[in-house]
């Protein structure tokens, strides 16, 4: 998705190697996992995920990723986002 590389575009300081040790690839996937959580604040902004939820309180996360053009992942990582900093 063109956003997900546009946050590594912004947020990342270069190349990132494959991963080959454990260490690395435990890097690599919180690095990753960042990088959706940006993409998904820049596609979702909190305001608009509020008011779509007040207005169909029985969507699901299908129905909220189809209304925001984007990929139940990236809907599942802000939702999640969102009810861990307290914003939903």
């Amino acid at each position: 998705m063109i956003a997900h590389e546009l946050a590594h575009d912004r947020y990342s300081a270069g190349p990132i190697k494959k991963p080959k040790t454990l260490r690395e690839r435990l890097y690599y996937r919180q690095h990753e996992n960042f990088i959706d959580k940006k993409a998904a604040e820049s596609l979702m902004p909190v305001h608009a995920v509020r008011s779509f939820l007040e207005k169909h309180p029985e969507s699901t996360l299908y129905d909220l990723a189809e209304f925001f053009n984007v990929s139940e992942h990236l809907a599942h990582v802000r939702i999640k986002a969102l009810l861990n900093e307290g914003l939903l």
